[in-house]
């Protein structure tokens, strides 16, 4: 496997990450204002089971967090991944904490 290439394409309002040559994991998302909307999360299937989506939204929050925006976790698998990592879920935008939290 060669080194991961993670970028942000802000016109396609996408991140990426490339794992393999030519096999790209993408997170889409919708901004409004100063909240990024996470959208979609696809991970191809030569990349399934390395860890892609985990590591492409790591990238992606750590960027969120560094342009001072917040988040809807629109998809199911950013829920899932806030519930599993809650240092990331001050991210939040106000009104959606209790999307993840486990009741």
């Amino acid at each position: 496997m060669s080194t991961p290439t993670l970028s942000h394409l802000e016109d396609a309002q996408s991140y990426q990450l490339e794992l393999e040559p030519g096999q790209w994991a993408r997170l889409d998302y919708q901004q409004e204002g100063d909240i990024l909307h996470l959208n979609h999360t696809l991970v191809p299937p030569a990349l399934r089971g390395k860890n892609a989506a985990a590591t492409l939204l790591e990238y992606a929050l750590q960027d969120i967090a560094d342009r001072g925006l917040k988040i809807n976790p629109v998809c199911s698998y950013v829920q899932s991944y806030l519930k599993r990592n809650p240092q990331w879920q001050q991210l939040l935008h106000n009104g959606n904490q209790e999307t993840v939290h486990e009741h």
